[in-house]
C-alpha cells in the first residue's frame, strides 16, 4: 500500500513555468504496478479537468497539463515515478478572470466523532478562469450554476472511478504523518477516503497566481 501524489500543472499561454496552475491531488492504491495505476489516475484526471473545460480561460492556458506522480513511500527529495500528460479541450473563449480568481472545490471524508477534522479536509483551487464563469445579481459578482454544477459533477465522477484494489482519492494529511521518510502505515493513518465535498458560489483568491505588471503610469499627468 502507498500514497500517490499527483502534481497536475496547466500551462499558461506566456510559456513562463512561474505564470502555470498548478493542484495537487493524493490517491491511496495498493496495485502492485504503480505505474499501471498512475496512468489509468492520469485518465480520470483527464475526464475531470475536460468536464470542467469551460470554466477555463482558454485565453490565458495552452489547453496541455503536465501530471507528475510520486510515491510517498519513497525518501525525500522525490524524483516523480510516473510522468504523462493530458489535453483540456473546449475551454472559455471570453475574456479571462485575473489570473488569481479561483473557484474553491472543498473535499472531505464521512463526518466523524473525536480526532482533528480539519486535517480530514482538502482543496483545489481550479483556474484561471473564463469571465463566463460569472453570474452578476444584485448587485454581487458570484460564481455562475453552470461551473459550480460542473464542478459537483466532475468531482462526483473522480469519487465514483476509484476502487480499493486500485486506487481511491483521498485526503492526505502530512501534518498528521510527522517528519518523513513514511512507510505504509504512516500513510494509512494519515489518508482519509474522500467521499463528499462541497463548491461554493464565491470566488476566491490565489495571488500566487497573480501575473506581475509591465507597465506603470505615473500621475499628476
Amino acid at each position: 500500500m502507498t500514497v500517490l501524489r499527483a502534481q497536475v500543472t496547466l500551462n499558461s499561454s506566456s510559456g513562463l513555468p512561474e505564470d502555470a496552475a498548478m493542484n495537487v491531488w493524493h490517491f491511496h492504491s495498493v496495485a502492485a504496478d504503480l505505474e499501471d495505476t498512475a496512468d489509468t489516475i492520469n485518465d480520470e484526471l483527464s475526464t475531470f479537468y475536460n468536464g470542467i473545460a469551460s470554466v477555463y480561460s482558454g485565453n490565458t492556458l495552452t489547453g496541455t497539463c503536465t501530471t507528475k506522480f510520486f510515491d510517498l513511500t519513497d525518501d525525500p527529495p522525490r524524483v516523480p515515478m510516473f510522468e504523462d500528460g493530458f489535453a483540456i479541450t473546449s475551454m472559455g473563449d471570453a475574456d479571462a478572470l485575473p489570473t488569481e480568481c479561483a473557484i474553491t472545490m472543498s473535499f472531505q471524508g464521512d463526518p466523524e466523532s473525536g480526532g482533528n477534522a480539519r486535517r480530514k479536509r482538502g482543496r483545489l483551487f481550479i483556474g484561471p478562469l473564463d469571465a463566463g464563469t460569472t453570474s452578476t445579481g444584485a448587485g454581487l459578482v458570484r460564481v455562475g450554476a453552470g461551473a459550480t454544477s460542473a464542478l459537483a459533477v466532475a468531482a462526483t465522477g473522480m469519487i465514483d472511478a476509484g476502487a480499493p484494489l486500485t486506487f481511491q482519492w483521498i485526503v492526505f494529511s502530512p501534518t498528521t504523518a510527522g517528519t518523513p521518510p513514511w512507510d505504509e502505515t504512516i500513510l494509512d493513518a494519515s489518508s482519509t477516503l474522500v467521499t463528499q465535498g462541497w463548491i461554493d458560489n464565491a470566488f476566491d483568491t490565489q495571488r500566487r497566481r497573480g501575473t506581475a505588471p509591465t507597465s506603470r503610469i505615473n500621475f499628476p499627468v
